[in-house]
């Protein structure tokens, strides 16, 4: 993957509202810090959840002769475990369930304990602006991880690259789609 130099203004990181900001929510040094474990473990639970539940959910892809796999999972969640699996937040199980064949290539094969997630910095968060892109995803992240951005900062990098990217190519390839909740590349 090529690294751009940087060209295009950052949108989402400003320091001058970082400084107002930081002097509105944090108080003190112990905030923070509390905040950010609280949000870290959050992460690190979200994804251990997921990855476990679509472990035990491939397990029920073989089909029977009466129903599908999904019913199968169904009725043993609602039946066996007292668990609607309906409410379980779909688009961010989809979004990390694109990642399984890059983080974990023997998923379907290995335990789904041994896994944990793949950064020491980088937050669940991160995996979602970039997960659409087929290309350069992962090469990304890493350098997210290895110059440990903030999440404002790793969206104004993408959006450098991909300004970069498109402008080299003489078209418009990738865009920032900022109108969902959060915002995410995507294919023009």
């Amino acid at each position: 993957m090529k690294k751009y130099e940087k060209l295009y203004e950052d949108v989402f990181s400003d320091k001058k509202r970082e400084c107002l900001v930081e002097r509105k929510f944090v108080k003190n040094v112990n905030n923070l810090t509390w905040f950010n474990d609280l949000l870290g473990e959050y992460s690190s639970f979200l994804f251990d959840f997921i990855i476990k539940y679509e472990w035990m959910k491939s397990r029920s892809n073989e089909k029977s002769k009466f129903v599908s796999a999904n019913s199968d999972f169904s009725f043993y969640c609602r039946s066996l475990c007292n668990f609607e699996n309906k409410i379980f937040p779909s688009d961010l199980s989809r979004i990390v369930k694109s990642y399984i064949p890059d983080f974990f290539p023997r998923f379907f094969s290995d335990s789904p304990f041994d896994y944990k997630f793949p950064y020491k910095h980088n937050t669940l968060s991160m995996l979602l602006p970039v997960y659409k892109m087929e290309k350069y995803r992962m090469e990304l992240l890493d350098i997210c991880e290895k110059e440990r951005f903030s999440y404002s900062e790793f969206l104004d990098y993408i959006i450098n690259f991909i300004s970069c990217y498109n402008y080299e190519l003489g078209k418009t390839y990738y865009v920032l789609d900022c109108k969902a909740h959060i915002p995410y590349v995507r294919k023009w």
